[in-house]
């Protein structure tokens, strides 16, 4: 239950700082979205600092994670599998919030450290293993 809590907490958190950025967000604005307490908020993340980056490291986890899963399914031709893994890797800049977050996660390298350069690096790496992948199988060419 508590990861879930979390994993909720965070998600949370991502559509606070994707509304009202980085520094107009507060933790009580988190506490609310999350239908928290805020000393139950600081009981996960003791600043805001750690709850941002936790918060954008939880988002880019589940990128990769769902990119990945996408390129194993080695049962699918190798397209559609890439072009999957790519929806879920650049997915998070689609939608509603989109240009937030990739402005958020822009202007606050400082708060980042090296997460805006390995992630991508993570992602590059997995799409280089598929395709160096051998084929599975092999289909006449149509």
């Amino acid at each position: 239950m508590g990861n879930d809590r979390r994993a909720h907490v965070l998600d949370s958190a991502l559509e606070v700082f994707a509304r009202y950025g980085y520094r107009k967000a507060s933790m009580d604005d988190v506490a609310k979205a999350a239908d928290i307490s805020r000393p139950g908020l600081y009981f996960y993340f003791s600043s805001k600092p750690e709850l941002f980056r936790a918060t954008v490291r939880h988002s880019l986890d589940n990128s990769i994670e769902a990119a990945q899963l996408a390129l194993a399914d080695s049962g699918r031709p190798l397209r559609e599998r890439l072009i999957e893994a790519f929806d879920h890797w650049a997915g998070r800049y689609v939608g509603p919030m989109a240009a937030e977050i990739g402005v958020l996660i822009d202007s606050n390298p400082d708060l980042l450290g090296t997460m805006p350069a390995d992630y991508p690096k993570r992602f590059r790496a997995l799409v280089i293993d598929a395709l160096d992948a051998p084929s599975p199988r092999t289909s006449p060419a149509h």
